[in-house]
C-alpha cells in the first residue's frame, strides 16, 4: 500500500509539476515549488512509516 502511494504521488503529481516548472515564472513558479515540497512531505512520511514497519518486522523476526 505504501509503495503504491509513493509511486502514485510521483507519477501523477510530482512528474506533472516538474514538467511545468520550466514553463512558468514568478508567483506561478513559486506555487509549483510549494506544491512539490508538500507532495515530497507526503512521500517522506510514507517512506518513514514503511521503514519503521520493516525495522519492527525485522526485530520481531530476529527474536523468534
Amino acid at each position: 500500500m505504501g509503495i503504491a502511494v509513493i509511486w502514485g504521488s510521483t507519477a501523477f503529481w510530482q512528474v506533472r509539476l516538474h514538467k511545468q516548472l520550466p514553463l512558468v515564472d514568478g508567483a506561478a513558479r513559486l506555487s509549483l515549488i510549494h506544491q512539490l515540497m508538500a507532495s515530497n512531505w507526503l512521500r517522506t512520511i510514507v517512506w518513514s512509516f514503511r521503514g519503521a514497519f520493516l525495522v519492527g518486522w525485522l526485530l520481531k523476526l530476529l527474536k523468534s
